[in-house]
């Protein structure tokens, strides 16, 4: 799926911190950030989903 958002762009020290940690939890950094993403209720939205909510379509 493309998105039309840019990658999340982190600090270094951010960045760095994010590996140790996924490192340590024998997950990656994708997985650390989708549980964060999932624990403050972010969607995880479709293409379409996402079209619809960009344009107001229902």
């Amino acid at each position: 799926m493309q998105s039309a958002s840019p990658p999340i762009d982190l600090p270094d020290d951010v960045r760095r911190g994010l590996d140790i940690a996924a490192s340590e939890a024998g997950k990656t950094p994708s997985e650390i950030v989708l549980e964060a993403l999932d624990r403050f209720g972010i969607e995880r939205l479709t293409e379409d989903q996402f079209q619809k909510r960009m344009t107001g379509s229902q």
